[in-house]
């Protein structure tokens, strides 16, 4: 139990990081939640806790009683492959271009990804 910051004048701050304290304090609120013992005083204790809103807390706990979800979910990230690699080799780096490349490739596809993610991708690649 490492504190995550330090007391200030409005108040105690975080003491866990709310990553890994969100993972472990949801299974605890369902199990209150399924007795019928749940309080907002428990959700204002693991707010507090974790240095978050209790508003998050609840929707939180909502999330993890629709779908037993604990955690943050990770979004994916388009990424670029050998292929795309070509692709931007052929087009001089033009994003819009590889774009249109794969739109047309994947008519089918609802995954092809955005231009915008494209440019993103293409930044993060070349390293700017």
């Amino acid at each position: 139990m490492a504190r995550a910051a330090a007391e200030d004048e409005s108040g105690p701050s975080a003491v866990f990081w709310p990553q890994t304290g969100r993972a472990a304090a949801m299974p605890r609120l369902l199990d209150l939640d399924e007795r019928g013992e749940l309080t907002a005083a428990h959700v204002r204790l693991v707010a507090q806790a974790l240095g978050k809103s209790e508003r998050t807390v609840w929707r939180w706990l909502a999330a993890a009683l629709q779908d037993q979800r604990f955690a943050r979910v990770e979004a994916s990230r388009f990424t670029i492959t050998a292929e795309i690699r070509r692709l931007l080799a052929l087009s001089g780096g033009n994003a819009s271009r590889v774009h249109a490349e794969l739109m047309q490739r994947a008519a089918e596809d609802p995954d092809a990804p955005a231009v915008p993610s494209c440019r993103r991708c293409t930044g993060r690649s070349a390293g700017t």
